[in-house]
């Protein structure tokens, strides 16, 4: 078990040794599966973490503060921002340069992710 964690976990995402999870506590956390160390944490969210994907060397996740975050897999550094959605955002997916979000029932199918997104 993973400990240190103050508030409850929302989601999980798994990419080789690496675990990745979203909480309450308005972050995104990388733990390593293998030795279960704390490698990063990304505090920019405001609001709580409740969807998380991994692709391509790429952590992206949703937040009920209506914003999808991007950020680097090996660092935790922040490689872009999307904000605009008009609800709290409840999944997200990515796949080579494209994303997917849902929100208020509804699904933003094929959008292309910002610049610099397949870093």
């Amino acid at each position: 078990a993973f400990t240190g964690r103050g508030d409850r976990v929302e989601c999980v995402a798994v990419s080789g040794y690496r675990v990745f999870s979203g909480s309450r506590h308005r972050c995104v956390q990388c733990v390593s599966l293998s030795t279960g160390e704390m490698l990063w944490a990304l505090m920019g969210d405001s609001g709580v973490v409740g969807c998380v994907a991994v692709s391509g060397g790429r952590v992206v996740s949703g937040s009920v503060d209506r914003s999808v975050q991007c950020v680097s897999l090996s660092t935790g550094e922040q490689l872009w921002a999307l904000t605009g959605h008009s609800h709290l955002v409840t999944c997200v997916a990515v796949s080579g340069d494209r994303g997917c979000s849902s929100y208020e029932r509804r699904v933003e199918q094929g959008v292309r992710l910002p610049p610099g997104a397949s870093r």
